[in-house]
Order: structure tokens, then sequence, then C-alpha cells
């Protein structure tokens, strides 16, 4: 109860800040700015906080939005509501709701684990090993199972698995090893997988939105893949220096594996044809744009159509929508609303022309400009426990200030590739296990405590600024992105 009555009086100091920020005089806003304003700030009040679970914001801002824009403005409400949930109805959002089916699909199916064993069970029983074969699948297993959350918890579960039936001391170093593994390896699949998270979804969507170009899942891949690996380098370093394991070779060898593998026995008929679909669905993902044109969207549909046809099909809509976190898709659609009104209503703009002037970030030299951005990129995402969040939030400012760093630069820079570079450290900027539901699966089942997450994270992230600082005038350059 008490619990209830302080997340209640938050969420009445939230609602009530968006009402004194629109009764503030603030020099350079006008009132649909000055009310976006407020509602960023409602809604971080309400994220950072957690008062309410993330899709119940979703009805707080929309509600509030309907009824103060009719006073402040000469649109009506039933325009206004229908601007709203715009984005509820867009690419980005139909790509998100066919992935988690396909998601439900692969994980009913029994495929999701069989591939998750089959990779473990290729990297073998000595400790690093397997421990880079946790780092490796949680990254590469997003391509088969299009989403990283249920990726982490996958993860997760075998790993429990693994750690009772070898009975190893969960206070070991190895054990913490391979819980930490899951949850840092697992960010990964949102720098290159176009359909591994909210956050990749959504970057998509600000950048087709605001550049008018619909990056392909090919791009996608080829921008952050690099990147990706890389930072899977970086956990294994870190993890196996910090975390050094108490075994030369796991107890039992790979035994483990292979009886788990044995225990699920031949491919049944549902993972056969659901295997099928999600090949054909990922090399068509992986084509577009190079060997045909059917859009990323429409392949995801027609897959979704064939895994739920009567006959040929593996589950029913009610079956596969049952674990569709269909809270998550309408979070993600606010957000993306939100992140519009900024940008449409200039609340992006002062924001950004503040920081511009108490900065004085776009007189500096470009290094010093790139620098400062990703520094400030990785420090404001961990105001964040959801990584859509901070991206729908602090894009719409980055595309902003891309813009006016282009008027200085000229031809010479290109503000879509900037702002692209800019959601990577929005990614990795993982401190904490709140900050991330990639981390939180495996700190949750008692894989390890806040202060070793920091002891990796802290580092991790100074060396994804680094190697964005070093890609971006490499091999990015060398892609067109940059």
């Amino acid at each position: 109860m008490k619990k209830e009555l302080k997340n209640f009086i938050i969420v009445i100091i939230a609602i009530c800040a968006f009402g004194i920020i629109n009764l503030l005089p603030i020099a350079g806003l006008e009132p649909l700015g000055k009310m976006h304003l407020g509602i960023i700030t409602c809604m971080l009040i309400l994220w950072f906080t957690e008062a309410v679970p993330s899709p119940v914001t979703f009805f707080i801002q929309i509600g509030l939005v309907t009824l103060v824009m009719p006073i402040i403005s000469d649109m009506k409400s039933a325009e206004i509501f229908r601007v709203a949930m715009t984005s509820l109805a867009s690419n980005t959002i139909a790509l998100f709701i066919c992935a988690f089916f396909i998601v439900s699909a692969v994980e009913k199916s029994g495929l999701a684990r069989r591939i998750a064993l089959a990779i473990l069970n290729i990297v073998g029983p000595k400790p690093k090993k397997f421990l880079m074969g946790i780092l490796f699948a949680g990254g590469f297993l997003n391509i088969f199972l299009p989403a990283a959350m249920s990726v982490s918890a996958l993860l997760t579960g075998i790993v429990a698995g693994i750690v009772a039936d070898y009975n190893i001391d969960k206070n070991s170093n190895f054990s913490k090893s391979l819980y930490l593994a899951v949850g840092v390896g697992t960010i990964a699949g949102n720098i290159f997988i176009q359909t591994a998270g909210a956050p990749a979804v959504a970057i998509t969507g600000l950048i087709s939105n605001n550049f008018n170009y619909d990056i392909t899942y090919f791009e996608f891949m080829k921008f952050g893949l690099p990147l990706g690996i890389l930072m899977d380098i970086f956990a294994y370093f870190l993890i196996t220096r910090l975390f050094p394991s108490e075994y030369e070779i796991l107890p039992g060898g790979g035994d483990y594996i292979r009886n788990k593998l044995k225990e699920l026995g031949k491919w049944n008929n549902k993972e056969i044809k659901t295997g099928i679909v999600l090949a054909l669905t990922v090399i068509l993902w992986m084509t577009g744009g190079k060997f045909h044109d059917i859009s990323s969207q429409t392949v995801a549909m027609i897959s979704c159509a064939v895994l739920m046809c009567p006959y040929v099909g593996v589950y029913t809509f009610k079956e596969m929508s049952s674990t569709v976190p269909w809270g998550t898709i309408i979070f993600m659609g606010s957000s993306m609303s939100l992140a519009s009104g900024m940008v449409t209503y200039g609340t992006a703009a002062w924001l950004v022309d503040n920081l511009i002037n108490m900065t004085n970030l776009t007189s500096a030299p470009f290094i010093i400009i790139l620098i400062g951005t990703l520094i400030i990129m990785a420090i404001c995402s961990m105001a964040f426990s959801v990584r859509a969040s901070a991206v729908n939030s602090i894009i719409p400012c980055v595309i902003l200030l891309a813009a006016a760093i282009a008027n200085n630069l000229g031809a010479s820079f290109n503000p879509m590739g900037f702002t692209m570079v800019m959601f990577y450290p929005l990614l990795f900027a993982i401190i904490l296990p709140v900050h991330s539901p990639y981390t939180l699966f495996p700190q949750a089942a008692g894989g390890y405590e806040s202060k070793d997450l920091v002891k990796v994270t802290v580092p991790y992230v100074f060396l994804t600024i680094i190697s964005c600082v070093i890609l971006y005038f490499t091999y990015w350059k060398f892609v067109g992105l940059t």
C-alpha cells in the first residue's frame, strides 16, 4: 500500500510538472512547444521512477495532449487524437508487430531453444569458449529470434539450467561471467539486427520520418555489425579479466549440452515449418534493396500470414497473439508520437539551441563536437530504464543538432549518418541492471549483483565511445554512412 501511494504521488507530481511548464513564460517556445516540453518532462519522471508500467504512460500522454491542445490551438480534439495516434499505424510499428508474431512461433515451436543449444554445443565445454558462445548467441540469435528481450530471457533460462546441472556455485566467477555475458551480449543485437527490438525499430522510424530515407535490413546490418562484433570482443575481454573462471573445463564436459539436445529429439513438424518460414524471411530481409524491392514490412506480413495459415501454418492467431507484448507496442507508438511532436512544434530545436549556447558545441573542431555529443548521449541515456524511451526522446534533439552542424560544415557533413552514429551509445550506455531489460533478466535470476555489472559496463561505455569515433572516420565513411 505504501508503494502504491508513493507511485500515485509521483504520477500527480509528473502531471503537475506538465501543468506548471505550460503556465511558465519560456522564451523561444510557442504554446504547443511548451506543451511538448511539459509532456517530455512528465514522461521522463514516470519513465525514470517507473511509478507506472511504461505502456500506461501512453494513456497519460495521449490524454494530456488531447485535453490541452484544443485549448491552446485551433485544432479540434478529433483531429488531434488522429495525429497523436498516427505512429501506431506506421511502417515501423507494422514491422515491430510482425516481428513479435514471428518470435512467438519460434519460441513456441522449440526452435529457439534448439538453435541456442546448438550454438553452445559447437563452442565446446571450455569456460572461455563457452562464454564466447553465450556472447555470440546473445547477438546473432536475434537473426532467428527477432526480439532481444526474448533472446535474453531464453539464454538466462539456459544458463540457469547449466549452472544447476553442472552444480556450479552461483557466487563463483564462472557463474557470474555467464549471466553477465547474457546481459551485455544481448545488447549487441540491436546494433545490427533491425528487428532485434524497440530501439532498433525506433531509430529506423526516426530516420525515415526526418530524412525521408528507409534503412533496409541489410543496410542496418552493414552499418552496425562491425561495432557489434567489437563490443562483443570488448565484453569477452572485460568479463574474463574481471571474473576469471575457477575451471579449466566444465564439470562433466560437453555432455550437458549434448544431452539437452538429445532430449529435444528429432525436429518436429512445427519446428520444420517455422524454420523454413524463418529462413526465407531472413534471406528476403537481408537481400532487400539489392535483389528485390519487397519491403521488410511486406516480407514480415507474408511470413506471419503463412505461419497462421490453415493447414500449412503452425499456430492460430489466438495462440500466437497471447504471447505478443502488446503493451510494448503501444508504448513504442506513443514514444514515436512524442518524438515527432517535439520536432514538429519546436521543442527539440529549443533544447538543442540551449545546449549549443551552453556548450558552444558547434563552433568547436568537429572531432570535439563528435566526442562531446557521444559523451552527452551516453550520460543522457542513463536517465532511462527503457532504451526505446531514450532513443525517442534524445534522437529528435540530435537531428536538430545535426542540422545546426550542417549549416557550419556544409556538404561534407552527413546529418543522417551523424544521427545514426549517436544511436549506438544510447544502446551501450548501460551501467545498472535497471537501465535495460536485457541486463535485468539475468540479474533478476540471481546471476549477479549491480556492482558486478558496474565493473564491466563502466569501461564498456568508454570503449563504445572510442570505437564510434574510430569507425566514424574509417569504416562508416567507407560504406557511405558518414
